[in-house]
């Protein structure tokens, strides 16, 4: 009965070690799909400056050619 109880904790041991290895598995790709994602986001957020800068310098040299804003429209979700 001794030797049961002491596998018992030795296995409950092991997979308290092994959830938190997972736990801290998960945390580091978490972070780097966060990192990623931010990333992602500031190089498109630098297009889009750069593309207005871009539309503003050419309204500028070309007044002739109107520029208006963009129309976006809202689809709804198909269900």
């Amino acid at each position: 009965m001794a030797v049961e109880n002491l596998e018992k904790e030795k296995f409950a041991d092991t997979i308290s070690e092994l959830s938190e290895q997972i736990r801290l598995m998960e945390q580091k790709y978490t972070l780097r799909v966060d990192d990623t994602i931010l990333q992602q986001f500031h190089v498109q957020q630098q297009q889009i400056n750069r593309t207005k800068s871009s539309i503003k310098k050419l309204s500028k040299l070309k007044p002739e050619i109107k520029f208006s804003a963009p129309n976006f429209k809202v689809r709804k979700k198909l269900s």
